[in-house]
């Protein structure tokens, strides 16, 4: 079976230079876009998620949470997008309903809600809307292996 991170990794292989996602002026190849969600997803590995972990996404709708949605399948999490329009209160109960592991947001979100993420053990991980810049992204990219 063949789920969404696989998807994207063969769209990559096959027309690595052609534009995949767009968000406002910025045009992302389809290399581009999977080095990107490649690296988010390397990061959240390295901290400690995997497999059925539950990864937050609270970003608002942009080319980081595209990014962010395939790296949490990369590593083989499942998500669930935390609305930025909900108060604290709101976000809390999700988080803590979800059994929430890490959680991607950009800095202006997560800073109100730092304190609650230490507490509760939640890696976070900040990207901002606009995704990561090319030199933010690992230097090894799996794409070129079989």
């Amino acid at each position: 079976m063949t789920n969404i991170a696989e998807m994207l990794r063969n769209r990559a292989r096959q027309t690595p230079d052609q534009v995949g996602l767009g968000y406002l002026d910025r045009r992302f190849t389809w290399r581009e876009f999977y080095e990107q969600s490649y690296s988010i997803s390397q990061r959240l590995a390295r901290a400690g998620s995997g497999r059925g972990d539950v990864v937050a996404i609270y970003l608002p709708h942009s080319a980081g949470q595209a990014a962010a949605l395939f790296a949490a399948s990369m590593c083989e999490a499942v998500f669930t997008i935390v609305n930025p329009m909900l108060v604290a209160e709101q976000i809390k109960h999700q988080v803590r309903d979800a059994a929430v592991k890490a959680i991607i947001g950009s800095a202006p979100l997560l800073a109100p809600l730092a304190g609650f993420f230490a507490e509760a053990g939640i890696h976070v991980e900040e990207l901002a809307p606009e995704g990561l810049s090319a030199q933010d992204c690992e230097p090894d990219c799996d794409l070129e292996r079989p």
